[in-house]
């Protein structure tokens, strides 16, 4: 059913109360078209329904919009092979599967999904707790997002429902979906990955270093969430051709802890990076494939690319365990090598393998190719084959506090890579055992999320993560979703957001229709189109049968609408977020830009920690606001970031002590009450 009509005239508010039985006083404008579904009981019983063939109704705000009539239809290709079981995500697909975001949180047993690149911001806490000046980029949005959980789900009802399609080969010519070829009634799309969207409107916080004070009031924000139906139970990683690179160059000689002191005791670079190897290859099954490449000026192949059942593992175990550091670092020379290992295999259309290259080194390169563009070209260009067969992706491991991680984060902006930090061997090893199978399992590629506003009422002020090369009208670019991990509890995902800032104009409502297109594992893409609306949700939709009466007192009628606008206009005016996952997101959004602009600003990386009074000063009104947010998101992990804040905030950051460290708190008071008497007398 097509409903069209002039704009304003109430299509979405009759359709609402045909399908939702509710009605909203303050309806806004619906943009290009609203999709909504209804079941209809049949013979005294409701009719199971393909979802293609589904019951639509779609109201269009002008008659040009008919021209996407023919669009609502969902197209359902075979199902992609993505390293869950197939028969069973194809069962429980139709139940899975449903256009309103809100059913979706029901599935709190599906898999999470967050952004490929850096998976953590291991070197930047190492360095400050080391009292060292960590680089700009050992803390990105995405590090520190992995580090928590997020809801990603909206607690507001949508007025309008979203529309997803296949879009590209979506119909054969008569019109009909095409059907899988192994029974499935096929994917939208939506079984890999799917948008949610919160919004919130949030105070403004002014935390440059400048006397300038920022003349908003109000801030306003959307996340991205990151979702997926693929339940925990299907999911499954596929069998890998591993090469695992070692770097073992002069500079792995230094030690873990301290690679900017040579006099530093402690466990080298070198023994940390083996043993983590070793401990990577106990994730190994007998059907994988693992090769070991080791590298300095030059590169060496230590294992051919075979299969686990055929190695003696334990006798390649020691062969890694005596890999000794010395020499220059020829990063390119470790990486062609590696590529040349994938030569020996026959791929073919090898659904059931996934190629990789773990590249373990401290990123400190003095040979061969060495700035991170030409870099760059060398992962993209492996992992952009034109047979996807082919396409071998990299996980970066860092090693020690000198870890390049500005240049790995330039050079892991690219499909199917991500990286992590060595904290210690024992932290890594603890990290792989939970992350193993989601860090070698990329899913979902080239999401690129676009956004039309309304009556032109804002438009992009900044977005927190991937957001390089955009063109055509792009808010963001991400280049490959990973599986993650839920908090059993909640359901919240693992850094299952991305942060967008926006820049309201005027004073009009910000109402903005956002498309993300997205891409799986065989190529085929997908469209999912919604609509996003900035309001404080509350209690503002009337039931059926709560609807208000007509009235024959008119002066009543205007008195009430007056009463209606002004409590509209007060509640405009003030803050509000969607759910915890989006305040949380902007939290340490600002909690990121902080800290970059502090690294800028003073000291060099590598020397001792510095913070000068007036960033002591912004640190310690930043610790406050924290500390209270903190308590708002009701998340106890994020005082990780709390005690960095009142480190940095001291007198003397270098001598702080933590304040929940009971022993060194007797011990750092016991000695300043000795310091203070030895005063007195003299």
């Amino acid at each position: 059913v097509v409903l069209l009509g002039n704009s304003a005239v109430g299509k979405t508010s009759i359709l609402t109360r045909y399908i939702k039985g509710s009605f909203s006083e303050y309806q806004e404008s619906t943009i290009g078209a609203t999709f909504m579904t209804k079941s209809v009981p049949i013979s005294g019983s409701i009719k199971p329904r393909p979802a293609r063939r589904s019951s639509n109704i779609m109201a269009c705000s002008d008659m040009s919009a008919s021209k996407s009539a023919g669009g609502f239809g969902f197209s359902m290709p075979s199902m992609p092979s993505v390293g869950f079981n197939k028969s069973k995500a194809s069962r429980s697909m139709k139940y899975s599967h449903s256009s309103s975001s809100s059913s979706r949180s029901r599935h709190s047993n599906t898999i999470g999904l967050s952004i490929g690149g850096a998976k953590d911001v291991n070197n930047f806490r190492e360095c400050i707790e080391k009292n060292t000046m960590p680089a700009v980029g050992s803390i990105t949005y995405n590090g520190l997002f992995y580090d928590y959980y997020f809801s990603t789900m909206s607690h507001r009802e949508y007025n309008n429902e979203e529309k997803a399609e296949k879009i590209e080969n979506n119909e054969n010519d008569d019109g009909e979906g095409k059907e899988g070829s192994d029974g499935d009634e096929g994917d939208d799309g939506s079984m890999l990955f799917y948008p949610s969207y919160c919004c919130a409107k949030s105070k403004a916080l002014d935390i440059s270093d400048n006397n300038k004070k920022t003349n908003k009031q109000y801030e306003h924000y959307m996340t991205v969430g990151l979702n997926s139906n693929i339940q925990q139970d299907d999911f499954k990683r596929k069998h890998l051709n591993l090469v695992i690179v070692i770097d073992k160059s002069g500079s792995m000689n230094s030690k873990l802890d301290n690679a900017f002191d040579p006099f530093s005791s402690g466990t080298a670079k070198m023994q940390a990076a083996n043993e983590a190897v070793v401990g990577l290859l106990g994730h190994l099954t007998k059907h994988d494939r693992i090769g070991i490449i080791e590298f300095n000026s030059t590169s060496n192949v230590k294992q051919r690319l075979e299969s686990v059942d055929d190695i003696d593992m334990n006798a390649l175990k020691n062969t890694i365990k005596n890999i000794h550091a010395g020499g220059g670092t020829n990063f390119e020379s470790g990486y062609k090598k590696a590529l040349n290992l994938f030569n020996s295999l026959s791929y073919g259309k090898n659904t059931e393998y996934e190629n990789r290259i773990i590249f373990v080194t401290d990123a400190c390169p003095t040979e061969g190719a060495c700035n991170g563009s030409t870099l760059l070209k060398l992962v993209s260009g492996a992992s952009e084959n034109s047979n996807v067969y082919e396409r071998i992706f990299t996980t970066f491991i860092g090693v020690g506090l000198d870890f390049q991680s500005n240049l790995i984060e330039q050079i892991s902006q690219t499909r199917g890579c991500n990286y992590f930090s060595v904290k210690s061997t024992k932290d890594f090893l603890k990290t792989m055992d939970k992350e193993f199978e989601y860090m070698v399992t990329p899913l979902v590629f080239n999401v690129s999320l676009k956004i039309i506003c309304e009556g032109n009422s804002c438009e992009i002020e900044k977005v927190y993560g991937p957001s390089d090369s955009l063109k055509d009208g792009e808010i963001t670019k991400i280049h490959t979703l990973f599986p993650a991990a839920k908090c059993e509890a909640t359901g919240e995902s693992k850094g299952g957001v991305q942060l967008i800032k926006l820049k309201q104009k005027g004073h009009k409502a910000i109402n903005a229709r956002v498309s993300c297109t997205f891409e799986d594992r065989e190529g085929r893409k997908y469209k999912n189109v919604q609509t996003v609306k900035f309001k404080k949700t509350g209690d503002q939709t009337l039931k059926a049968n709560d609807m208000i009466e007509d009235s024959d007192d008119d002066d009543d009628d205007e008195e009430e609408e007056e009463n209606k606008q002004d409590e509209k206009e007060q509640e405009d005016n003030l803050a509000f977020y969607d759910n915890s996952g989006i305040r949380k997101a902007i939290l340490l959004c600002r909690y990121a830009d902080l800290m970059r602009q502090w690294m800028n600003q003073c000291g060099t990386v590598g020397s001792k920690l510095t913070v000068s009074s007036k960033y002591s000063k912004l640190f310690k009104e930043f610790c406050d606001y924290f500390e209270k947010e903190m308590e708002e998101c009701e998340d106890k992990t994020l005082k990780q970031e709390l005690e960095i804040l009142r480190k940095l905030s001291a007198n003397n950051p270098i001598e702080y002590v933590k304040k929940d460290d009971s022993y060194y708190g007797y011990v750092s008071g016991m000695f300043g009450g000795l310091k203070s008497a030895f005063s007195s007398w003299f």
